[in-house]
């Protein structure tokens, strides 16, 4: 899986998109992903497989927003991953943060 993969992809839902922590205060709904680490399979002191794992995070200002997040899962489906969905509410901020997480397995 390669970042400008996942940014061209995330890109085709139409809504602004950034690396985590690089985002200007752009109107809602916004997308940041990240490539956190991500523990490979290893054995014996050797690894057997990498894997890489991605975090993509929609922030949206409605709860839930469902077009911007099937637009998300459009996004991420179009690259061949299954996903897992995780919904939070950021109160102090007057916004909602749902995170997707995958993992490249190839």
């Amino acid at each position: 899986m390669s970042e400008t993969a996942v940014f061209q992809a995330l890109k085709s839902t139409g809504y602004p998109v950034h690396l985590l922590g690089a985002h200007d205060d752009s109107s809602l709904p916004r997308i940041s992903y990240s490539f956190p680490s991500a523990p490979g399979f290893f054995a014996d002191s050797r690894t057997y497989r990498p894997m890489e794992r991605c975090e993509v995070r929609l922030y949206t200002d409605q709860y839930p927003d469902e077009a911007a997040e099937s637009a998300v899962e459009t996004a991420i489906g179009r690259l061949g991953f299954a996903y897992a969905k995780h919904r939070v509410p950021i109160p102090s901020e007057r916004m909602h943060e749902t995170t997707y997480t995958f993992t490249d397995l190839r």
